[in-house]
């Protein structure tokens, strides 16, 4: 084998441990820590017997995916959770995923949350959530996909505005009373957008503002109080 062949050779086998490499096992060992206190936090429901201490990587567990050896996503829905979620899960530092979907959650939107520095995802739907989506949701300013979905929020804040990165927007089924049309018609890169089966509403008319969602692929407002022409996109 030629010097040049044996340094390819050994530059290909240095990029696949590189992953590997990226991540200490201080890390690792920290994030099946806190995935484990998430864990009892929870009751241990038998839905997580997969996540045991171990000194295997907590990328090998269900409900969990990874990204270079680092935890980057949490799919815990319909596990008959029913007490309020952690804050240690923003202890996570790559985190980018998170989905609670359809349990029984209650309490007020977790406004900790601001403090998973890199989520993109959250789906918080079916639920027992109620009261104001906080007022600083824009803290949220990486957030691509959001599902507050069949929960019992009466309202949204203006800063939903300033969640420039949204292409996903469902806040369907719940106790709207108002929505800031203008703050959410400047959303330019929303492309689905659900609104429907909230019946506090005043009746008005379809907001104009939303004319302005120019790569609007889906949108859904029936049950909403809101009448007339839906605008030219």
């Amino acid at each position: 084998m030629s010097k040049l062949q044996h340094f390819l050779l050994l530059l290909a086998f240095t990029s696949l441990l590189m992953p590997l490499l990226a991540i200490s096992p201080a890390t690792r060992i920290e994030e099946q820590r806190i995935l484990l206190k998430i864990k009892q936090i929870f009751g241990n429901p038998p839905s997580l017997e997969s996540w045991k201490p171990s000194s295997s990587s907590p990328c090998d567990w269900l409900e969990i995916s990874c990204s270079n050896g680092t935890v980057t996503y949490i799919s815990l829905g319909r596990k008959n959770i029913s007490t309020t979620l952690p804050r240690i899960i923003c202890d996570l530092p790559n985190l980018q995923g998170i989905d609670f979907s359809d349990n029984s959650i209650p309490g007020n939107f977790p406004d900790f949350l601001c403090s998973c520095k890199k989520l993109n995802h959250l789906d918080l739907s079916g639920n027992h959530f109620l009261g104001p989506i906080p007022d600083d949701i824009q803290c949220l300013s990486g957030l691509r996909y959001l599902n507050l979905g069949y929960n019992n929020f009466y309202s949204i804040p203006k800063g939903v505005g300033q969640l420039q990165e949204l292409t996903s927007l469902t806040i369907s089924w719940n106790s709207l009373r108002t929505i800031p049309v203008l703050e959410i018609g400047n959303l330019s890169n929303l492309e689905e957008l659900s609104l429907s089966v909230n019946e506090g509403l005043a009746p008005d008319e379809i907001p104009l503002e939303f004319a302005g969602l120019k790569k609007l692929k889906s949108l859904s407002m029936g049950q909403t109080n809101l009448i007339g022409e839906i605008p030219q996109f």
